[in-house]
């Protein structure tokens, strides 16, 4: 419950000095909502990577790696620790979206064999 004074006086403080007060706060008030409604802006930066990754990385399923089906074959292992750190070395959380597949022979991100890849989407946010 919110406790109502009658007077400054009563808050030991003048007329002048409880106005101040009070302009102050409705100062830091405004410009706390203005930076809450401020739009945040982002640019998006891309990467090329294998397509066999798109549905772990987008979707954090996994299903698609061969772990999954050889289960004493560390393939599927080695390809999650593989796209995980591609999110570490991107350090920009996960993709928002990927391209097509496509075939690449050379001129990708990560990688090291020719294959499908796809071009993956990040955001970083800049400052306004």
């Amino acid at each position: 419950m919110t406790k109502r004074f009658k007077d400054a006086a009563e808050l030991g403080l003048t007329e002048a000095e409880l106005a101040a007060q009070v302009a102050i706060s409705e100062e830091i008030v405004t410009e706390l909502i203005a930076e809450e409604r401020a739009p945040k802006r982002f640019e998006v930066e891309t990467y090329t990577a294998p397509a066999c990754w798109a549905s772990y990385l987008i979707n954090g399923d996994a299903s698609g790696l061969d772990y999954c089906n050889t289960p004493s074959d560390p393939a599927g292992d080695r390809e999650i620790a593989a796209a995980d750190a591609f999110i570490a070395d991107v350090g920009l959380g996960g993709p928002v979206d990927c391209s097509e597949p496509e075939f690449m022979t050379y001129g990708w991100d990560y990688g090291d064999l020719a294959g499908d890849y796809c071009t993956y989407s990040f955001l970083r946010e800049v400052e306004p």
